[in-house]
């Protein structure tokens, strides 16, 4: 019962990368999708951004990624949010309720 109950959790990864701030794409960014890539088993791998991030490491991490544009939340429940990790977390939250889906808080690694 348990494993029929498994085949309909998607199996995508999402994550959330805000850079409009000027936040760049660096080496560990490129190896945790590389690492998901290679080794996760997903269907597909989906970012989430404001501004498509640019440099030698998104250039090596593009092609094993689709890209879907969001702009960043600017309140939630009535309270202003100005911090790009407070929108980025709100972003994650609507990716899982509307994918149903696991999302890779960078921050964790």
């Amino acid at each position: 019962m348990m494993i029929e109950t498994m085949k309909w959790i998607p199996n995508k990864l999402h994550y959330v990368h805000l850079s409009r701030n000027g936040r760049e794409w660096k080496l560990h960014h490129y190896l945790s999708v590389k690492s998901a890539f290679i080794r996760g088993g997903f269907d597909s791998i989906t970012i989430w951004v404001d501004d498509e991030p640019n440099g030698e490491w998104w250039d090596l991490t593009k092609d094993m990624v689709t890209l879907e544009k969001v702009e960043p939340p600017t309140e939630i429940f009535g309270k202003q949010i100005t911090q790009p990790a407070h929108q980025s977390d709100v972003i994650r939250l609507q990716v899982l309720i509307e994918e149903g889906v696991g999302v890779e808080d960078k921050a964790d690694l």
